[in-house]
């Protein structure tokens, strides 16, 4: 059974944010979701978004929608991205502080999964210190290689929420068609490991599988990833289907 909305209005950098927030009964995780372009009509309720939440949920993921200033009831105006990044901090603040403890899942659709990947390299470097600390409690690495790996992890964040659209561009090829092309289409979650930081994993969905199955597939072979366990090659293809 899905979780009931419950209709928020958070403190965000310019103002309220209007948000949605969904819990299952016994939530094992938080997630943070953000919506498409503002100035294309993207919202909180777009059918991606909103798919996303529910899987999530299905997932054991309490679930938070936003919209970003100058969207629906949100106060603001457009912040060409860089207000849209605050924005989602805004929202990762507020989950975090209502779910304690809860691992953080950050999702987005569109230019929601940019937002998404920078506000991830912000949470990064916020707590930079804290998950360096980490590598040198679980497996002796230096305080300063582990800041280190933290900003690397970052960087590669903004680098790829700066060129994603350039990679996924279509590439015109010439033939005896009036027009051709080479199109790439993202295949569904993407998972960016750090040799060795397996805690510091970053999952971005940057589309939604709509079979719950094949999703629920791909979560649990990322978990195994995250908690350092490497799967054969054949058992991660039976997993997965293919």
């Amino acid at each position: 059974m899905n979780a009931t909305p419950e209709s928020l209005r958070l403190s965000g950098p310019v103002g309220e944010l209007e948000a949605a927030l969904e819990v299952p009964a016994e939530p094992s995780a938080i997630a943070v979701i953000c919506h498409p372009h503002p100035l294309q009509g993207g919202t909180m309720h777009n059918k991606v978004v909103t798919t996303l939440a529910r899987t999530l949920q299905g997932l054991g993921h309490a679930t938070l929608r936003f919209n970003y200033r100058g969207v629906g009831a949100s106060a603001g105006d457009y912040g060409e991205i860089i207000g849209e990044t605050a924005d989602a901090l805004a929202a990762i603040d507020w989950m975090r502080n209502r779910f304690k403890g809860l691992p953080l899942t950050l999702a987005g659709f569109s230019f929601g999964g940019v937002v998404a990947v920078r506000a991830a390299a912000q949470v990064l470097r916020r707590r930079q210190a804290e998950f360096a600390r980490t590598m040198a409690l679980e497996m002796g690495k230096p305080i300063v290689q582990g800041e280190a790996e933290v900003e690397k992890c970052a960087w590669a964040c903004d680098y790829y929420a700066d060129h994603a659209a350039d990679f996924l561009a279509p590439q015109l090829r010439e033939t005896d068609a009036a027009k051709s092309y080479v199109r790439f289409d993202p295949l569904g979650v993407v998972l960016a490991v750090m040799p060795w930081e397996f805690y510091e994993s970053l999952i971005e969905t940057l589309e939604v599988l709509s079979d719950p199955e094949m999703t629920a597939a791909l979560r649990n072979s990322l978990d195994d990833l995250k908690q350092g366990r490497l799967l054969p090659h054949e058992e991660a293809q039976k997993r997965l289907g293919v």
